[in-house]
């Protein structure tokens, strides 16, 4: 029998576009030689989730199911967030409608097929969930709602209906990130230009600030969605309306932020937003992801050549390390921006495992930023 074996590797990472798909990934192994990612793609605008079977190495895709997510008539507007336990077993989404239910799914270990186990009303409607790393509590963050929100996970995996906290945010909280020691958690709160910072208790499933309990980015950036890099001393922020990103070193004793740099991505035109939406580090460390999606890009960064993967480095030679390399972005096609055709159905897209696994460009495309040096202009 063939086996999947779930890995998240992305969360989000077409963040809110409309009605437009919002995927997670797994990985399953049909045979040795022919290694296959499970996608998980949610839908807002028919309220469901397909299962795609994607071969990494011609990038074809295949429909394993559609599954609808209950608990509402009425439309999900923008996104319908998703996050998956740590074991990879369960799944949860979110209807952005009233009553704002949160469903839990099991996944089959064989198929990869989604089970509905049940539906819970939150508080309010989310633009992010997470789940803790012990799989007990799912954070969520309201862009809406302007609050973060905290849930025991019951052990029937489902979502208990009372919140163990809600913590009122500046406006438009945008994402939610835990470390992986389960001690430390991130939300970018876009309309507030900071990054608040709190230390978890998973005993009691609540948070406290991590003092100073924020930190700032320029003056109308958008700070959007954060992440972190495998060796556990860098974070990376993208900022939704200046389209940079942010490097910071993370305190090892206390796990509180300091700015090392921005690079620009070269998106934003000073006018409007740029759109830039979601980041996520190449699982070797070697490279970061931003999304902008008025641009339809993906930009690359990499980091410094003089850079170390080490963990326990010292602060200096994490800075070295964590510096950006800024590459030019590789444009998607309009017709492969999405991975559906105009009938919503999936469609192959050859190529698209060899994008994904980020191939660098030419050197002569690359601007290497300095440790100390921002971009000039607003978010930087």
């Amino acid at each position: 029998m063939k086996r999947r074996r779930a890995l998240q590797l992305g969360l989000g990472g077409l963040a809110a576009l409309g009605t437009n798909p919002l995927p997670l990934f797994g990985v399953r192994k049909a045979m040795a030689d022919t290694p296959e990612t499970t996608v998980y793609v949610s839908n807002a605008g028919s309220k469901d989730i397909y299962v795609l079977a994607i071969n990494r190495t011609t990038g074809a895709l295949d429909l394993i199911e559609k599954v609808l997510v209950p608990g509402t008539d009425k439309p999900s507007p923008a996104s319908l967030p998703m996050a998956m336990s740590p074991d990879r077993r369960f799944l949860y989404a979110q209807l952005r409608s009233d009553p704002f239910p949160v469903s839990a799914f099991a996944l089959d270990p064989a198929s990869g097929k989604l089970t509905h186990l049940g539906a819970t009303p939150l508080v309010d409607q989310m633009a992010y969930l997470n789940v803790d790393r012990s799989g007990k509590y799912l954070l969520c963050a309201s862009y809406v709602g302007a609050k973060v929100a905290i849930y025991p996970i019951k052990p029937d995996h489902t979502v208990e209906a009372k919140a163990t906290q809600i913590v009122d945010t500046k406006p438009k909280a945008h994402c939610v990130f835990i470390d992986s020691a389960n001690r430390n958690v991130y939300v970018p709160v876009l309309g507030g230009d900071i990054v608040m910072e709190f230390r978890f208790d998973p005993a009691t499933g609540t948070v406290t600030p991590n003092a100073p309990g924020e930190i700032a980015t320029k003056p109308n950036a958008g700070p959007r969605h954060f992440t972190i890099h495998p060796n556990k001393s860098w974070g990376y922020l993208i900022t939704e309306t200046t389209a940079t990103i942010g490097t910071y070193a993370i305190n090892p004793d206390n796990g509180t932020l300091s700015e090392i740099a921005f690079v620009d991505t070269g998106d934003w035109n000073g006018k409007e937003s740029a759109a830039a939406s979601d980041i996520h580090v190449t699982p070797d460390g070697k490279f970061v992801y931003g999304g902008a999606r008025d641009q339809h890009a993906a930009r690359l960064q990499g980091r410094s050549r003089q850079g170390h993967a080490d963990g326990d480095r010292q602060v200096a030679d994490r800075e070295n390390a964590a510096r950006l390399q800024h590459r030019a972005s590789r444009q998607v096609p309009v017709g492969r921006r999405d991975g559906f055709g105009g009938d919503d159905r999936p469609c192959h897209r050859p190529g698209l495992g060899r994008a994904q696994r980020g191939r660098a460009l030419p050197d002569g495309d690359a601007a290497e930023l300095g440790r100390n040096r921002r971009p000039e202009g607003v978010g930087a």
